[in-house]
C-alpha cells in the first residue's frame, strides 16, 4: 500500500504513462488480496498529478461524482485534456519558428532585393497603394498635392473630372 502512496506523477509522464503506473500498482494489490476500488484510484489520479492540470481536474470534480467515475473514463478525460495542451504547445513552437525565420529575413545583407518592392516605385509592392487613400503617396489619380489644390480657397480643381 505504501508504492500507492508514494506514487507521483512527474511533469514529463504522460497520463498514459502515469495510469498505467497506478494500474499496476493497483494489480499487485488486488493479487495480495486487498480490492482497489475505481473511485480509490480516480482520487488517487486526480490528487498525484501536475499543477498543469488544475483547471480540468477542477472542472471534473463540479461536474462529475469522482467515488463513482470509472477510472478509465477519468483517465480519457484528462488524455483528452493533455492531447489539447500538447497541440497548442506544438503551435507555440511553430510560431517561434516563423518569428526566427522573420527575424533571419530582416537581417538581410542591404545590397540584396527586398520583397514587396517597399522603396521601389514600380510593381504592387506595399510602396504602392491603391483606392482612394489620400495623403498616403503623392501623384497618381485621386491623390490630393499642393499642385491641384487651387491657390488660397484650397478647392480642389474640377476641371479634369
Amino acid at each position: 500500500m505504501s508504492d500507492f502512496e508514494a506514487l507521483r506523477m512527474n511533469e514529463v509522464d504522460s497520463i498514459d504513462d502515469f495510469a498505467g503506473k497506478i494500474s499496476g500498482v493497483a494489480n499487485k494489490l488486488s493479487e495480495l488480496g486487498a480490492s482497489v476500488k475505481d473511485g480509490t484510484l480516480v482520487k488517487k489520479l486526480f490528487n498525484s498529478v501536475p499543477s498543469k492540470y488544475l483547471q480540468v481536474l477542477a472542472s471534473l470534480e463540479q461536474l462529475f461524482d469522482v467515488d463513482e467515475m470509472p477510472f478509465e473514463e477519468a483517465i480519457g478525460r484528462l488524455k483528452a485534456y493533455e492531447k489539447r495542451v500538447k497541440k497548442d504547445d506544438k503551435q507555440g513552437n511553430q510560431l517561434l519558428l516563423t518569428r526566427e525565420k522573420w527575424s533571419a529575413r530582416t537581417k538581410r545583407v542591404s545590397g540584396e532585393p527586398q520583397r514587396h518592392g517597399a522603396t521601389s516605385s514600380e510593381g504592387r509592392g506595399w510602396g504602392k497603394t491603391r483606392g482612394r487613400g489620400r495623403g498616403r503617396h503623392s501623384g497618381g489619380r485621386g491623390g490630393a498635392t499642393l499642385s491641384r489644390l487651387d491657390g488660397a480657397s484650397g478647392s480642389r480643381d474640377k476641371q479634369h473630372i
